[in-house]
């Protein structure tokens, strides 16, 4: 925030390789990022989920990929606010004869439901009785994709960056307890054919007990993405690939790559705007701090940047957030660090 003559503004810079999506809170951020990415588009479907209940909200990315190609809107759990009532005005979806226009996932509260219908548009909701079904059901709603992300249902786990994965290709977020495979999640991976696991975050919010139980199911593979800390664990997810599949985001070679970043703790703001992973330049997200860029975080980076690259595709970061989360600092640290500009003699 800044004072300007008495008047309070918000504090929302960009630099020539980073641009961020921001507003007061979350919701003008959501709508920040949803008129960032469908400018000229028109969904087919938007897609809410409660802004409070983690697993529920994590379980609904994938289906914002293809063939729908809607965002992902974090509401309040009992009222739509006013603007995101406007965005999804804004943004006008067309629904299909497979969907309706807004498809509320999990357990938002009847009267947003009502709200929907107020402005005009068909809503329908996918729901099990916990969260655990609610994934299940997603997954089923994708047809049971082979590759599946086992996330906990602990947000500090990191595993919020799975949903970038889920908006960019589909594949399904299932939820797991720390030492226990809920019965919906065993139904749902049953269900798939060459079944594929990959766990999201390390052995302290997922247990080798649960992947044992993983490997007793009809599962093919199964491998873990875990780094040190969860900072280390989204460099890690932005540079894996399956030995077995075409799971994973691969970016490792110096190419003019682009990157998303939140913070950890934030984990609505990273949910709420994985239609960069789907749409646009198609980020794999990185976590930082508000006010500094873990040194994992920045080596990975410049391990990846060409430098000196006189073509596109360029470098690029997009800051989920304002100053108030992600400082200016941070975003100069990663100007830098993206910049494939060298000294000219």
């Amino acid at each position: 925030m800044s004072n300007y003559n008495g008047i309070i503004t918000l504090y929302c810079p960009d630099t020539t390789n980073t641009t961020r999506a921001c507003g007061c809170n979350l919701f003008e951020t959501e709508v920040s990022v949803s008129r960032l990415v469908f400018v000229t588009e028109r969904p087919k479907a938007v897609y809410l989920a409660r802004g409070d209940v983690f697993g529920e909200a994590v379980a609904a990315s994938p289906l914002q990929h293809f063939p729908v190609d809607g965002p992902l809107i974090l509401t309040d759990p009992y009222r739509l606010p006013d603007i995101l009532a406007a965005e999804i005005l804004r943004l006008n979806p067309s629904g299909t004869p497979e969907s309706a226009q807004v498809v509320v996932v999990g357990s938002l509260g009847e009267s947003v439901l009502a709200d929907v219908r107020r402005l005009g548009f068909s809503v329908e909701r996918i729901a099990g009785t916990n969260m655990f079904e609610t994934a299940a059901l997603v997954a089923q709603k994708r047809g049971f994709p082979e590759d599946i992300q086992l996330v906990s249902i602990d947000p500090a786990s990191g595993g919020a960056i799975a949903a970038s994965w889920s908006a960019h290709m589909g594949d399904p977020i299932l939820l797991t307890e720390k030492d226990r495979l809920p019965e919906a999640t065993r139904w749902a991976i049953r269900n798939t054919r060459n079944a594929k696991v990959y766990v999201i975050g390390s052995s302290q919010f997922i247990s080798e007990r649960v992947l044992h139980e993983l490997r007793a199911l009809n599962v093919t593979f199964v491998d873990r993405i875990a780094g040190a800390n969860s900072f280390e664990t989204s460099v890690l997810f932005a540079r894996y690939k399956s030995p077995v599949s075409k799971y994973g985001w691969n970016r490792n070679t110096k190419e003019g790559h682009a990157f998303s970043f939140t913070l950890l703790e934030c984990w609505q703001y990273l949910v709420s705007s994985t239609s960069f992973s789907h749409m646009g330049k198609h980020t794999p997200f990185l976590f930082v701090s508000w006010d500094s860029v873990p040194t994992s975080v920045v080596r990975y980076i410049e391990e990846v940047n060409p430098r000196s690259m006189d073509h596109p595709p360029f470098m690029h970061g997009f800051l989920i957030g304002s100053t108030c989360l992600i400082s200016e600092r941070v975003q100069k640290t990663l100007h830098g660090a993206l910049s494939i500009d060298m000294p000219h003699i």
